[in-house]
């Protein structure tokens, strides 16, 4: 169920909700990676993200897993925070930095591994979009 982003406990829940993971990921793949291809399919993923909470909030069913955090600007800065300093290099991950995530109850382990992979995958499908443009811009000077 955690892996769904469902919980017993709603008031703290094992997941990272998509939008902080796209904030993270928005800035990952437009300044870090500087790939806008990649940036452009986030962005379109969190317009329609954003579209079905408005559809479940119209409705009257709207979640309200993670509303603690998303009203709560420390944690969004943590995240942003966490997700910069692993774009880069895990080396950027200065005690500091893990005394922040300490100090921030919502900012859980399992919410750490999952930034961890998402950002992972994000440099994945980077490398995957990166090959298949220079495959074509091969193809079209041979």
């Amino acid at each position: 169920m955690a892996l769904l982003g469902t919980t017993s406990d709603q008031t703290n829940p094992p997941t990272l909700e998509l939008e902080w993971k796209l904030m993270v990921g928005l800035d990952y793949c437009t300044n870090i990676l500087e790939n806008p291809v990649l940036a452009q399919e986030l962005q379109q993923v969190q317009q329609a993200y954003r579209r079905g909470l408005n559809k479940k909030a119209e409705n009257g069913s709207a979640n309200t897993v993670g509303q603690k955090e998303n009203s709560d600007n420390t944690f969004s800065h943590v995240v942003a925070q966490v997700g910069r300093a692993l774009s880069y290099n895990p080396s950027r991950m200065t005690p500091e930095l893990v005394q922040l995530i300490r100090d921030t109850p919502e900012m859980t382990p399992p919410r750490v591994v999952e930034l961890v992979s998402f950002l992972a995958t994000l440099q994945t499908l980077h490398r995957i979009i990166s090959f298949n443009e220079l495959q074509k811009q091969m193809k079209t000077v041979m």
